[in-house]
């Protein structure tokens, strides 16, 4: 088919939700051949988007409410809805979207990780800070004797944490512009950094700016409110409540990361449960080829050529066998049709039932391992052989047949065509765990875009495969020299629905491991200060005969305390908000009790290391030294 070239427009933005390399127009498309019979635009059909473009000052509740109550198409029971372009990606997921979108709670649930990180790397200065101004206590005393003010000392520590944070955020920067390429391969995008990123960034960084300057003002207090003669004196000694409160901030950061130890291992859990779970159909060593000859079967000439091709592709020694679809398992919407409207068996009509529906050839069903819970596959259509169906049991129970028998040879009546049930499918999972099964109908049809080829055990080897993929390609040129050809392992197809959960997984883990990090920092520094408050206790422990293994359980045990309830506040925290997360998934994990119970161990097992640094090394000082400093 020739078309002419009437004008070139713009390279598509990336940004868009529909990419794009040339169009056509309405008028164009009656005239192909499939469009002939009297094709017209309706407001009913599902193959296409409607854009308005709206004056700069409407008000989108208003337009979104006056289009609903308005009937379109004189049926009071049907509406129709609209939805701003810039909510398409992070706010929309319906079917037969121009592609995979993305997820505004995705978007969000991670936010609020890096801001519980944020938050707890201000405790972690703040804990850190504190406990670093008594080794300043002398400079601050010689400060205060100098005359210099409280005001100037809290001044000073404050411009240090802004300094701190410049340099932290250059630091960031440039860790940013560097990993980019890195996050851009591992995300599937083009992100770019750029002026217009940096403006955009402004409030978040004025955010963090504001948080480190609060996070800086509490040691600045402590540190400006020394007396001058105790700190020269090197007698300063933080107060019960001062180190109650330091024991509160660890337990606090404690608290966040087991939430982020919880939320990590059910989300690995239930990636796993996904690809784990029987899906009804065995996609192994099946193959779908798609080819722009097979997409346009429109002549009786094309059509014997494909029989032929067919009829070579089984004649192969590593063929099992061959079957023709619209689509397969793990194809997502794509050219699956949807449809209302059809009269059960009973006679009763349904037009608000939405039902899918596409195209196979009969054995399709015995190339991806479909199995019948009532009769059989449909036969080819013919004047002898009325126009036959098979649904699936979600389909039998909607019609109200719980017993899959009762419902074959019975007639059903959608698109002004009788059709006869031959088959009762179990159900599996055409568009994978994420959502419900839906009430399917499969019936032959000569259209078809794809060739399923199921490959036998000699295919197994990555070099058998090869070969065998070789000889369908060289095959499909020898029949159709002039078309184009693609293969797609319905496996990985499947597989790749959960790419986003894998990704989303792995960021987790990152985040839980940050997390983790930053925790063991705040209790590192915690520990430090304790076993220099307790240098003396330590000493006159060792002098009376306490080993390192009892110093080392006095040290540990306040810590695990303050794990222990902050794993009790975090398990009702956890399961919450991962329950809510779970709620995106139609099919989903339940919470197995060895989730906490992990959680709560690598919770421990961190702080017993991160302690036990520490009081090994007070525990091994010699007792004279610790007691002549007094």
């Amino acid at each position: 088919m020739h078309l002419e070239v009437v004008g070139v427009m713009p390279d598509m933005s990336e940004a868009t939700h529909m990419k794009l390399n040339f169009l056509v127009s309405f008028e164009t498309m009656k005239t192909w051949g499939s469009m002939k019979r009297g094709w017209e635009l309706n407001w009913n059909a599902n193959n296409f988007f409607t854009y308005l473009r709206v004056n700069k000052n409407t008000n989108f509740v208003e337009l979104q409410e006056k289009l609903i109550n308005t009937d379109i198409e004189n049926d009071l029971e049907e509406r129709h809805n609209i939805e701003r372009l810039t909510d398409i990606h992070l706010h929309s997921d319906k079917p037969y979207e121009a592609e995979a979108n993305g997820s505004i709670s995705r978007v969000r649930f991670l936010s609020v990780i890096a801001i519980i990180i944020l938050v707890l790397s201000w405790l972690n200065y703040i804990n850190l800070s504190t406990v670093k101004s008594l080794e300043r206590s002398r400079e601050v005393g010689i400060r205060k004797v100098a005359g210099a003010q409280r005001s100037q000392l809290i001044a000073q520590s404050l411009v240090e944490s802004i300094c701190l944070f410049v340099l932290a955020l250059i630091i960031a920067l440039i860790l940013v512009i560097a990993l980019l390429p890195l996050f851009n391969s591992f995300v599937g995008k083009s992100l770019v950094f750029g002026f217009s990123n940096v403006t955009a960034l402004l409030p978040f960084v004025s955010l963090m700016l504001l948080g480190s300057l609060l996070a800086g003002f509490y040691p600045a207090l402590v540190l400006s409110n020394f007396s001058p003669i105790k700190a020269l004196k090197g007698k300063i000694v933080t107060s019960s409540s001062k180190v109650n409160t330091r024991k509160g901030l660890i337990t606090i950061q404690f608290f966040a990361t087991i939430v982020l130890i919880i939320g990590t291992l059910v989300v690995a859990k239930q990636i796993n449960f996904l690809k784990e779970q029987p899906i009804g159909v065995q996609l192994s060593q099946v193959i779908a080829l798609k080819g722009n000859i097979l997409e346009s079967m429109t002549d009786s000439l094309m059509i014997k050529k494909a029989t032929v091709f067919e009829s070579e592709l089984k004649s192969l020694s590593f063929v099992d066998d061959v079957a023709r679809s619209r689509t397969y398992p793990g194809d997502g919407y794509d050219n699956l049709s949807s449809t209302v409207g059809i009269k059960f068996p009973n006679g009763e009509t349904d037009e608000r039932l939405l039902f899918y529906i596409y195209q196979a050839s009969p054995n399709y069903f015995n190339v991806v391992n479909i199995e019948f819970a009532a009769g059989e596959s449909f036969k080819e259509s013919s004047e002898i052989n009325p126009r036959t169906i098979v649904l699936n049991e979600k389909f039998a129970l909607e019609m109200g047949y719980s017993n899959p028998n009762d419902i074959v040879n019975k007639q059903v009546e959608f698109w002004d065509i009788k059709w006869t049930i031959s088959g009762v499918m179990k159900d599996y999972h055409h568009f994978g765990l994420k959502t419900g099964i839906e009430p399917l109908i499969i019936f032959n049809d000569q259209a078809y875009n794809n060739v399923l080829v199921k490959f036998n055990s000699s295919s197994n080897s990555v070099a058998g495969m090869q070969m065998s993929l070789d000889k369908v390609q060289a095959l499909y040129k020898s029949v159709f020299p002039n078309s184009t050809l693609e293969y797609t392992f319905l496996d990985e197809k499947f597989e790749a629905q959960y790419a986003e959960d894998n990704k989303f997984g792995i960021a987790f883990q990152i985040f839980t491991g940050l997390a983790i990090f930053i925790a063991a920092l705040g209790l590192f520094g915690l520990t430090s200060y304790m076993c220099l408050q307790r240098r003396k206790e330590i000493g006159i422990r060792k002098v009376t005969g306490a080993s390192i293994f009892q110093i080392l359980k006095l040290l540990n045990k306040d810590f695990i305390v303050l794990v222990i309830v902050a794993f009790i506040i975090a398990v009702p925290v956890g399961w919450y908000i991962m329950s809510q997360w779970l709620q995106e998934f139609a099919y989903r994990t339940d919470f197995s009790w060895w989730i906490f119970a992990l959680s709560a161990i690598i919770a421990v097992v961190i702080a017993l290391v991160t302690v036990s640094f520490q009081s090994i090394k007070a525990a091994r000082v010699n007792p004279v030294k610790s007691l002549r400093t007094e």
